[in-house]
């Protein structure tokens, strides 16, 4: 079903305008997008922490069109408030973009964009990988910083392991926010 809604940080009051066509996916992708660390928007996920945080206001309308007109009445109230952490004025996809701009954006690249990968390349890949194994002593480093106890906002928990399902975050969010110098508050303990 189409809708407009609104994300809100409700420690800050930051928030994020967006319509769509489908709501449940769309909200999906924006929390493994910032679980991830990978959101479009910098600002939403630099004071990002958990999804708790996250109040989400949204309006289910007729049309995908509807849904963009209300984004864009919304954005065009909101856009220049310090608060809105929309990087764009415009509720288009691409913004400003011609058709012909949006197939030219990859035109040239080296990448696969969603291709398989050949049976001879995956024997390739395969081949250079065979037979290649860790020392003793990075596997015991690799060890050693997995068991290593970690301190996350004052809580001590036994492992990154341990830490990820107890906070219902992904492994490598954790991993990330511990070597990450945004999160002061989340560190190995030696």
């Amino acid at each position: 079903m189409p809708a407009y809604y609104i994300l809100t940080h409700k420690p800050t009051g930051m928030y994020y305008i967006g319509s769509t066509s489908n709501l449940i996916k769309r909200l999906s992708r924006h929390k493994s997008a910032l679980n991830s660390r990978s959101h479009e928007c910098a600002k939403l996920q630099e004071i990002y922490t958990c999804w708790e945080d996250i109040e989400i206001v949204s309006h289910e309308v007729g049309s995908i069109e509807e849904a963009r007109r209300m984004e864009q009445d919304l954005l065009n109230t909101h856009f220049r408030k310090s608060k809105c952490c929309n990087t764009s004025s415009s509720a288009e996809p691409f913004g400003d973009m011609t058709a012909e701009d949006r197939s030219n954006l990859h035109r040239g690249h080296k990448y696969n964009l969603g291709k398989a990968h050949s049976d001879e390349t995956k024997a390739k890949i395969g081949a250079a990988s065979l037979g290649r194994t860790k020392s003793p002593e990075v596997r015991q480093k690799i060890a050693a910083a997995k068991s290593k106890k970690v301190s996350i906002d004052g809580t001590v928990y036994d492992s990154i392991k341990d830490a990820a399902y107890k906070l219902n975050l992904p492994y490598m969010t954790v991993s990330g926010r511990l070597k990450s110098t945004r999160y002061t508050a989340w560190f190995y303990i030696e």
